[in-house]
């Protein structure tokens, strides 16, 4: 999760596991906005780019796009074996 308002606080936080959302048949959330940081009451969004999105705070991201890209440059490009394990993909 990240603040809605990203002036207010660049942290990003885990959604508590006890954390439910009871949506409506018209996709109104009936329950209260999710809030944080932890300890504090700002309103809350999921940690998720969307189209056209500039209240992301992609720090985390851009720090996962930098070490895949070492890992390319370090070992893919290197030519030697690796393994791909793909966990938590679904089922078709």
């Amino acid at each position: 999760m990240q603040c809605v308002n990203t002036s207010i606080s660049s942290e990003i936080w885990p959604v508590p596991f006890e954390t439910t959302f009871d949506v409506g048949d018209d996709l109104r959330l009936r329950n209260s906005m999710p809030t944080g940081p932890p300890g504090q009451n700002h309103p809350a969004r999921p940690n998720i780019m969307m189209f056209g999105d500039w209240g992301f705070q992609g720090d985390r991201t851009e720090q996962q796009e930098q070490r895949f890209r070492s890992f390319q440059k370090n070992s893919l490009r290197k030519g030697g074996p690796f393994v791909v394990i793909e966990i938590g993909a679904g089922s078709v």
